[in-house]
């Protein structure tokens, strides 16, 4: 029977057999110790590793340098979990350091990589010249839990919502806002509170950053149309807001971004825009201000399009991956 050892949350909902590296450190308290330092944890996973026939790393801690030090010691058993790879903000080093760096060790290494869309399978092999077969497109659920739909209830007054902490276009959200003049309502990271702020100057939106789970799904509720206003960054952001808002009946504006392909149909699941494009942005959201049919359409037909698709088919198809990978070793 394969064996697989785990440092990523995945795998403790895989139906395949895995030990978590917690559980292996938790009754020896130096490797304990050691395992709260990112690059120290990446080494003692690699070293409690020896033998097993896949590891899964935590990619967005220590990923990386997991995938350098693997190769450097000749292992080949690494698979990659929701790999989100940098964005275009990173600019031409970090692009020649991971095809001269890290593209060669991960070639070396690794029995296969999961992504949230079909446009960052094509962005990673080129990038660190993959082959295809290693890469594995799981679409990630939008509505997480299987349930019925919220009944559809079109709010008293018409508040446009609009949230994020990771690639977020607030500029271009402020600008649509200027020029229609809608209540809008934004809750961001308290990270990019006072550019939010500077940005608001003029437009008298109602800012928050940082809420609780239960006061942002009563800022969801008085929504008439959530906003979900990204950049174009070539790497998957802005899922778990799109589902939320689907989840919670709101018809949803939002930017067809390249890795937003596999999720977003426009008229369907959302109102599509084009990336930056403030003019384009503000007429969507006026539309759907002024048809409270349109938002009723939307707002179903996004739910409906998504709920036989939840944690539990993500899941197995997960699953399915990590067999797959077992496989081909």
């Amino acid at each position: 029977m394969s064996t697989v050892l785990a440092d990523f949350w995945y795998g403790c909902v895989l139906k395949t057999k895995v030990d978590m590296l917690d559980d292996l450190v938790a009754t020896r308290p130096v490797l304990r110790l050691l395992c709260r330092i990112p690059p120290m944890r990446a080494v003692v996973l690699l070293v409690l590793a020896r033998g097993y026939d896949a590891v899964i790393p935590n990619w967005y801690t220590y990923g990386r340098l997991f995938t350098v030090l693997s190769a450097l010691f000749g292992r080949r058993n690494v698979v990659l979990f929701e790999v989100i790879d940098f964005g275009v903000r990173r600019g031409r080093i970090a692009e020649m350091l991971a095809r001269r760096l890290l593209g060669p060790c991960l070639r070396r290494v690794v029995l296969g990589i999961q992504v949230m869309s079909r446009f960052e399978c094509g962005l990673l092999s080129e990038r660190y010249g993959l082959p295809l077969d290693r890469l594995h497109f799981v679409r990630f659920p939008l509505i997480w839990e299987r349930r019925e739909s919220l009944p559809y209830r079109d709010p008293a007054e018409p508040i446009v919502f609009s949230a994020g902490r990771g690639g977020c276009d607030w500029p271009t959200l402020f600008a649509a806002a200027k020029r229609s003049r809608w209540k809008l309502v934004v809750v961001c990271a308290r990270s990019d509170f006072s550019y939010v702020e500077r940005l608001n100057a003029g437009v008298g939106a109602e800012i928050h950053s940082d809420l609780q789970r239960q006061d942002y799904d009563a800022l969801m509720a008085r929504a008439a149309v959530f906003v979900a206003c990204l950049r174009e960054e070539r790497k998957s952001s802005g899922h778990i807001r799109f589902g939320h808002a689907i989840e919670a009946m709101v018809p949803t504006v939002i930017s067809a971004t390249a890795c937003m392909t596999d999720y977003l149909t426009d008229g369907v699941t959302g109102a599509a825009v084009p990336p930056g494009d403030k003019d384009a942005l503000a007429s969507r959201i006026d539309g759907l201000l002024a048809d409270a049919t349109e938002r009723r359409n939307l707002a179903e037909s996004a739910f409906d399009h998504f709920k036989a698709y939840n944690k539990e088919e993500y899941f197995a198809a997960l699953n399915g991956v990590l067999q797959t990978c077992l496989s081909a070793r």
